[in-house]
């Protein structure tokens, strides 16, 4: 659902949310407030282009009958969803219904296509402040003074840039982790100088051609008009009131700035929170199934098949999340490679061990825990290393 949060304007009658979505990510737009019933009364999206002055068209969507089958859809609560976001998508979208003419109904969005991969710096609140002091000036300082050609072009145009990092709204609390994310993304600002604008729609006076003239005056001219047609894009675009740093769109026209700003990393904060550990689209049985049997005592490691580190896989003991960060769980440790070990075994690890990678249940040990026998002669770093060299066999 949509939160009743600050928007951008465009103009008196139609505000706007600013929302930047991934290449190739799932995006869905709401048509509805959060704590407020869904109507079921008809409702149509449409799409406008953020670069021409074209009036909005209704948002094509797929004719699949499984819905989830198509790239673009809307569902029954009249939410607009993404499956597989493309840069042709970043356009203003609005979803009308029978009180469409009453602004607190309007539901309109800025939809602003980033790359998939945006790199990120973490840090404390105090840290981003002294980020966001020293990561923008030189870009800054370049809209504002730069002869560089893109730069100035702007300014002519009578359009002032101002680089800000804005902070997103928290994430929902990830209970198998115990944490919440928040973004600051980097945002251009733009406005309008109360200056005159640089009218691009005027072009010189037509003169005649001779007609024994070369063509190539033909194609100079034709290159002109092209170089014009951009350039009345790109200005279209700057009067969006808000462009991510990262913007493809405002890449295709300032390609020299936007290799400046993609340099510039976003920010993610994260404070420890308290849900339900909530695993979806959990299959029933697991893609790999093992046993292990422990003396007391022993120590032992168990690796989570065809999981990397950058993959958010999550260990459950008994249907109990056991967290990652070398949190103890009894003798059970995660650590940040997703490895799960058990320190000197005691009968309280006996249980079922299952690894999940991305929400799908990938392994499931069942550990037995048996009492050393006294007259047992090797000691619990020997076992330790035999087991070792077994698992590694197995789970390879």
């Amino acid at each position: 659902c949509r939160d009743k949060i600050r928007r951008i304007g465009l103009d008196k009658d139609d505000q706007f949310e600013f929302v930047t979505a991934k290449l190739n990510s799932k995006l869905v737009l709401w048509c509805h407030y959060c704590k407020e019933g869904v109507t079921f009364a008809p409702k149509i999206w449409y799409s406008q282009s953020r670069l021409t002055d074209e009036p909005p068209r209704e948002v094509e969507l797929g004719m699949d009958s499984k819905l989830s089958d198509n790239r673009v859809y809307n569902t029954p609560d009249h939410s607009l969803v993404f499956n597989k976001v493309i840069e042709d998508d970043a356009a203003l979208y609005y979803c009308q219904g029978p009180r469409q003419n009453q602004e607190e109904y309007k539901f309109n969005y800025m939809i602003d296509v980033v790359p998939a991969n945006i790199s990120l710096k973490h840090g404390s609140v105090e840290d981003w402040k002294k980020y966001t002091q020293s990561a923008l000036k030189d870009v800054n300082d370049k809209f504002a003074h730069s002869q560089e050609s893109e730069y100035s072009e702007i300014r002519m145009l009578g359009v002032k840039i101002h680089s800000v990092f804005e902070w997103t709204r928290w994430g929902p609390c990830n209970g198998c982790f115990k944490i919440r994310k928040r973004f600051s993304e980097c945002r251009m600002e733009t406005q309008l100088l109360n200056k005159t604008k640089h009218e691009l729609n005027t072009t010189p006076p037509n003169t005649e051609l001779n007609p024994k003239e070369n063509k190539t005056s033909t194609k100079n001219e034709a290159s002109k008009n092209k170089t014009k047609d951009v350039i009345k894009k790109g200005e279209k675009l700057l009067n969006s009131f808000e462009l991510s740093c990262h913007s493809l769109l405002f890449s295709k026209y300032y390609p020299t700035i936007s290799s400046q700003l993609m340099q510039v990393q976003n920010y993610m904060f994260t404070e420890s929170c308290y849900a339900p550990c909530q695993i979806s689209g959990i299959k029933t049985s697991p893609k790999f199934r093992n046993s292990l049997t422990l003396h007391e005592g022993e120590n032992f490691k168990l690796i989570c098949p065809e999981a990397t580190k950058d993959q958010e896989v999550v260990w459950m003991k008994n249907g109990v999340t056991v967290t990652a960060q070398s949190t103890k769980e009894g003798n059970v440790i995660v650590d940040s490679y997703h490895n799960l070990y058990i320190k000197e075994a005691t009968r309280n690890e006996d249980g079922n061990y299952t690894c999940f990678i991305n929400g799908q249940k990938i392994q499931e040990v069942m550990v037995t825990i048996m009492v050393r026998s006294v007259l047992s002669s090797k000691g619990p770093e020997y076992k330790h290393a035999e087991h070792f060299s077994v698992w590694t066999v197995v789970t390879g």
